[in-house]
């Protein structure tokens, strides 16, 4: 009995020097909470400024005009050298009727125009010696034919009186002396006019059969010619309308082009901005195919009346497009230039933090060193700045290191603008 309380005092006297010793050791240190370093941050002052007023609206571009295209001949389509969506330069081939038809048209009128241009030429030059000598003995053999005829209508006049002949054989002989006298008349006119020359108005009448007969050609070739099609003006095919083999009528669309230099803008702009927006004014551009680069636009059309539906006032912005980057389709900002406005506190872009779905900037407590979250709205964008509301002159916000900080936090300024 007397070892069993011994070694129970043994082992309780251990424990005892063990506690003895956790305790002095818990007495000598104290385990203080972890504390998170300053975050570093840059800062500036806020100010008011006097700034423009430039609202901005979204728009898309589109061409600044459709032209549709079409043949001024009627034909069959040949070829479209073209397909939907294609850009296209002023004067290139776009289409092509079957040309065959009207190339035999222009070899007739050409050969009409050579025949009328010998004539002409053979009426200048006038009766060759042996044409009249021709033209004489046909004078000639004319009245010699007269005075026969003549001669046997004085007999048969004369057998009439004497009733050996009828009536109808007296007239039958009257008429071919009038027919011969007749060819005598015509045949020494012919031999005359060959050997004084020709009249002015022989001359006139060959110089007009040629002019006739040289537009007749003009105007084949000209058809000829019309059976291509040619872009008018640069620009991008938005629609085909008609395929190889197809026969079209003379002004028949057959290609729908939008024309793209210059190319057109249409904003909506509320009721409020419109009565600052004139024609002419010039507007700043941002696509958001071109990120951080600006075009500059010309008010071209303001309306009188706003769109039913919409309540807001199509704005017509045209803007030129000589390299071709503007494409239609593209997604627009314009922003228009009206006036000034004051007292308008601009912060960078990287000052402003979302969360918890709105805007917030970190403001400086100068006393503490530490960041207190402040609930703000924002106004128009310029440039890398924003319209930010919710802020006094004088205050003192972080612009840089933002995005890591929480409400509460200490800070450590290691740039911008401080008080």
């Amino acid at each position: 009995m007397r070892e069993g309380k011994g070694v129970r005092g043994i082992v309780f006297a251990v424990i005892c020097v063990m506690l003895a010793g956790a305790v002095s050791g818990c007495g000598k240190g104290t385990v203080e909470p972890e504390t998170s370093p300053p975050v570093p941050v840059e800062v500036t002052v806020v100010r008011e400024e006097t700034v423009g007023y430039r609202p901005e609206y979204s728009g898309t571009v589109v061409p600044e005009r459709q032209v549709k295209l079409g043949f001024l001949v009627p034909g069959r389509v040949d070829q479209i050298t073209v397909n939907q969506g294609d850009r296209v330069d002023p004067g290139e081939l776009v289409a092509a009727l079957e040309p065959d038809d009207y190339r035999r048209q222009v070899q007739l009128a050409e050969a009409q125009q050579q025949l009328a241009e010998k004539q002409l030429a053979k009426v200048l030059a006038g009766a060759r010696s042996e044409d009249l000598e021709v033209l004489k003995g046909l004078w000639e053999e004319a009245g010699a034919a007269y005075a026969q005829a003549e001669r046997d209508y004085l007999r048969v006049e004369q057998l009439y009186r004497e009733g050996a002949v009828t009536r109808q054989q007296l007239e039958m002989a009257e008429t071919q002396l009038k027919v011969a006298g007749e060819r005598v008349t015509a045949a020494e006119a012919r031999f005359k006019g060959a050997e004084t020359g020709p009249t002015t108005e022989d001359v006139e009448l060959a110089r007009g059969q040629v002019e006739v007969a040289g537009l007749n050609a003009m105007v084949a070739r000209s058809k000829l010619e019309d059976t291509r099609l040619f872009a008018p003006a640069p620009g991008v095919i938005l629609q085909r309308l008609a395929e190889k083999g197809e026969t079209v009528a003379a002004g028949q669309p057959v290609l729908l082009l939008g024309v793209m230099d210059p190319v057109k803008i249409r904003v909506g702009v509320t009721s409020t901005d419109l009565s600052s927006i004139l024609a002419g004014m010039t507007v700043e551009v941002g696509l958001d195919a071109y990120p951080g680069e600006t075009f500059t636009g010309r008010v071209v059309s303001v309306p009188v009346a706003a769109e039913p539906q919409a309540r807001t006032f199509p704005v017509e912005v045209q803007v030129e497009n000589s390299d071709g980057r503007l494409k239609s389709g593209m997604v627009a900002r314009v922003r228009f230039q009206m006036g000034e406005t004051s007292g308008v506190v601009l912060l960078p872009l990287s000052a402003v933090r979302r969360m918890a779905g709105t805007e917030a900037v970190f403001v400086l407590q100068p006393d503490t060193g530490q960041v207190a979250k402040r609930q703000v709205s924002l106004g128009q964008i310029y440039g890398e700045r924003v319209e930010v509301h919710g802020l006094k002159a004088g205050e003192t916000v972080v612009t840089a290191g933002a995005s890591y900080l929480n409400d509460g936090d200490a800070v450590r300024v290691i740039g911008g603008e401080a008080r």
